[in-house]
């Protein structure tokens, strides 16, 4: 499986909003801290206060209103300084980008080893999958801004890399699944099919739904109804997409939906109550 990821700069990041964690505001005296410990930790927590005021600017002000002068009038920082920690805004919003890939990481690892069938683990991370970008819509918003390869080319190689890892990291999740289906012969595939053709297949579906959501909602509106959602549309159709597969246990034989609620409710409870707070959707 892929190694999990480590971050490019330091080894942890603070928790946006976090009060312990983050520094006291512009004008407030901060705790001294002595030793090289003590400094990382300042370090960290420095650049933790500066990625939630960035987050701030970018939400409120979009990618444009975004610019390091802006971020070091609101810091009280040198741009100066700024540019110690960042190459450029592109790499701060990579960061900022990180920390959210990160909570994805840590969703599926929650789930991908749960004592269920491979297929109903398989559901088990297509939910943490769906439930991201709700319970986090922030990044589903701020992700895009890096999509386009002019934009990529600014950020730094190591916070692009970082970012990379972290999906590598999870579509390893996904494959690692599908393989030890295969191997346990629940799931057999044609001669010319592979693994990773079908993870593919799943992960562009979530992806695209997540993109057609914050880009184009008038057509992902279209195939909500008051029982169903669109962000749960994928649930119900990947599942007849894999009885087509005939991985076993078949949908007949497994109560899929009912493990999806059951999941909702632990250990997913967190985020969905964090996804009805962020985006007003209510999971249970």
């Amino acid at each position: 499986m892929q190694p999990r990821p480590t971050d490019p700069q330091h080894q942890s990041t603070p928790e946006f909003g976090s009060d312990p964690s983050l520094p006291p505001h512009k004008g407030q005296p901060s705790a001294s801290h002595g030793g090289p410990k003590g400094k990382q930790l300042e370090r960290e927590q420095r650049e933790a206060e500066w990625l939630r005021l960035a987050l701030g600017i970018l939400l409120e002000e979009g990618y444009l209103g975004l610019t390091m002068d802006r971020l070091a009038k609101a810091t009280g920082y040198a741009k100066g300084t700024l540019y110690l920690h960042f190459k450029n805004k592109e790499d701060l919003i990579c960061a900022l980008l990180r920390d959210f890939q990160v909570k994805r990481m840590e969703l599926f690892d929650r789930v991908a080893d749960l004592d269920l069938p491979h297929r109903a683990r398989l559901a088990a991370i297509g939910l943490a999958a769906e439930l991201f970008p709700l319970a986090y819509p922030e990044n589903a918003r701020i992700e895009p801004v890096l999509k386009t390869q002019s934009l990529r080319d600014k950020a730094s190689p190591e916070r692009l890399r970082a970012l990379e890892e972290i999906d590598l990291f999870c579509f390893s999740r996904v494959l690692q699944t599908v393989q030890a289906a295969v191997d346990a012969g629940e799931l057999r595939m044609q001669a010319h099919e592979t693994p990773e053709q079908l993870v593919m297949a799943l992960w562009s579906m979530h992806v695209g739904l997540n993109v057609l959501r914050n880009t184009t909602a008038h057509l992902t509106d279209t195939c909500s109804t008051t029982d169903s959602p669109p962000h749960e549309v994928l649930f119900p159709i990947a599942q007849r997409l894999l009885d087509g597969y005939g991985w076993q246990p078949l949908s007949t034989e497994f109560d899929y939906a009912g493990l999806r609620q059951q999941l909702l409710r632990e250990p997913l409870s967190a985020e969905a109550e964090r996804a009805w707070q962020a985006s007003g959707i209510r999971l249970l």
